[in-house]
């Protein structure tokens, strides 16, 4: 598993996790998410050799999350999951993660980028800033009348 912890406090990149700080992360997914994953799927993934994950952290706060699936054999890297703490959404937390996450994984030959999200959430708007492109629409994807879109990088 590919680890990165973005720090804003010291505009730092580095790659050491902890169990305290993976449980950290499990919690913020249990708090936040409505689909969240169960807390023996995150003790998992750093077993996981085709996952990358991405914190965003200011001092000791986690802001948020995206953990990607990669397949280097194809050059992508499939968007799992992706969070921000609901206090600090709308100051352009996520943006910055996810460029960052994007330049670490086209810096591994990961070139494509994709990602499933449901109609209507406001990150549709976030995925089109960040080059992302909607090429399918799903049918109940996320449940019964909650259609998914598909989402892919445009370079």
């Amino acid at each position: 598993m590919y680890f990165f912890n973005v720090n804003l406090g010291d505009s730092t990149t580095s790659g050491t996790l902890t169990p305290k700080l993976l449980l950290r992360v499990s919690q913020l997914d249990m708090e936040f998410d409505p689909s969240p994953w169960s807390p023996k799927t995150w003790e998992k993934l750093p077993d996981e050799a085709f996952e990358a994950l991405f914190l965003l952290t200011e001092r000791d706060l986690l802001l948020g999350i995206a953990v990607f699936r990669t397949s280097p054999e194809e050059g992508l890297a499939h968007l799992l999951k992706f969070l921000i703490t609901p206090a600090r959404r709308r100051e352009g937390l996520g943006e910055l993660l996810l460029a960052k996450a994007f330049d670490i994984l086209r810096g591994q030959k990961l070139e494509k980028i994709y990602l499933e999200v449901e109609k209507g959430n406001p990150a549709f708007l976030l995925y089109r800033k960040m080059g992302l492109e909607k090429i399918h629409e799903i049918a109940d994807f996320y449940g019964p009348g909650r259609p998914g879109l598909v989402m892919i990088s445009n370079n």
